[in-house]
């Protein structure tokens, strides 16, 4: 077969842009991030301490803590706290067990929605680059692999919207289902839910261009397949330019979303004052 030179030309922009983000300098960048995080945990924890200290909530119980009023209302018994020795509306945990269990499988569920999903995109990808290969412009890998990993982006970035703003909503009714006794428990229990969520939603694309695309292709004639198609390959340049278009399209599009979100609550807003008035 003979090979363009506009293919190779492609692929050595390819390794220009690519060198922009893996160069030596990387390495001390990384080091200093690493640095810079530990630092800023440290000095965090301190501000922490004096705002706990300014406040006089040093020691703070959470058995000190009034119970939520929700608690209260579907509270079926009572008990004697053995700090206060206040008498205090209780839900038994046979009550709450199954609610917590429950509420731990639907999170789970929608952890499994997102890993399909990524897959999905995955097969999306391979469909893709397996019309382009037909085309003219399978000859210019470079140029194809942008196109492919861009609507791959696109694509997953359109479903990471989607599923953080239905486990959102979720997220706080399955929070409510479990009958937390004390605001304190109720809020660690819908951070860990998010942030869990929100961990695979994001990032489980970038793990796999990271540390799994490319990898596993199988050896000529013997190609690993998904579904009939051929396992992805990076380019010349390597998997990194892939994972730098899907950091750049989730970071750039996130930032947007929270602007136009800010933007039409703003807009909400006015025409609600507007009507009361």
């Amino acid at each position: 077969a003979v090979v363009s030179t506009q293919s190779y030309g492609l692929d050595c922009q390819g390794v220009r842009v690519a060198h922009l983000f893996d160069n030596n300098f990387t390495v001390a960048f990384s080091v200093f991030m690493s640095i810079w995080a530990r630092l800023f945990l440290e000095f965090w924890k301190r501000e922490q301490s004096s705002k706990a200290f300014e406040w006089d909530t040093l020691g703070f119980e959470g058995q000190d803590e009034p119970p939520r009023p929700q608690y209260e209302q579907k509270a079926t018994e009572t008990v004697v706290n053995p700090v206060t020795m206040k008498t205090e509306p209780r839900i038994p945990n046979t009550a709450r067990y199954p609610r917590l269990a429950s509420a731990f499988m639907v999170s789970l569920f929608m952890i499994s929605l997102v890993l399909a999903a990524v897959i999905g995109v995955i097969v999306y990808r391979l469909a893709v680059r397996s019309i382009i290969a037909k085309t003219d412009l399978g000859d210019d890998i470079a140029l194809s692999s942008m196109i492919i990993s861009g609507a791959g982006a696109s694509a997953n970035f359109i479903f990471i919207l989607f599923m953080s703003t239905i486990y959102y909503k979720l997220a706080h009714f399955l929070t409510d289902w479990e009958m937390h006794r004390t605001q304190t428990e109720y809020e660690d229990a819908l951070s860990f839910k998010m942030y869990m969520f929100q961990f695979v939603n994001f990032y489980s694309s970038i793990f796999y261009i990271a540390f799994v695309q490319g990898r596993f292709n199988g050896t000529p004639p013997d190609y690993n397949r998904l579904l009939g198609y051929r396992q992805e390959e990076c380019g010349s340049y390597g998997c990194l330019l892939d994972l730098c278009i899907q950091l750049f399209v989730i970071m750039v599009g996130k930032g947007d979303d929270r602007q136009l979100s800010g933007t039409r609550c703003t807009a909400v807003e006015g025409v609600v004052k507007e009507q009361e008035r």
